[in-house]
């Protein structure tokens, strides 16, 4: 989450709008569309900003930054235990396929986005492109 922080916070500067740690876990897993329209209304940005722009922005930042993801340790042992119990196991993310594969591979999760490798660690992976409504909707 650090990472996505920090990408969000380079993304907007140039704007003008500010993105708190304690406003980021709030909104966190929301769209970006939604993210970027409501900071701005907030703090009176009119006409909000190209949400196409900064979501690039953010896009070509983290593309760069995933790569240092470090897996969560309590999160890598509950799949651990789960996989060797023979539990099926599933990934949610509000995040973007492309973002949520980056960082799994990064941090040493996957292999490779390649279906298989995806497979052998995950029954199902379900990002914001699979999603009509996205967080604080519990749909994911």
């Amino acid at each position: 989450m650090p990472i996505h922080l920090d990408a969000w916070q380079k993304a907007l500067a140039p704007y003008n709008i500010l993105f708190t740690t304690s406003r980021f876990y709030a909104m966190a897993g929301m769209p970006a569309g939604a993210i970027v329209n409501i900071l701005a209304e907030e703090q009176n940005i009119l006409p909000p900003p190209s949400v196409k722009h900064i979501a690039s922005a953010k896009e070509d930042i983290l593309t760069i930054t995933l790569k240092a993801a470090k897996p969560v340790k309590p999160s890598m042992e509950v799949l651990t235990e789960a996989k060797k119990r023979g539990m099926r196991v599933a990934l949610a993310s509000g995040g973007s396929r492309k973002d949520v594969l980056a960082s799994l591979i990064g941090a040493g999760i996957l292999k490779n986005d390649s279906v298989s490798a995806i497979e052998e660690v995950f029954h199902a992976v379900i990002t914001a492109e699979n999603v009509i409504r996205g967080k604080p909707d519990p749909e994911t």
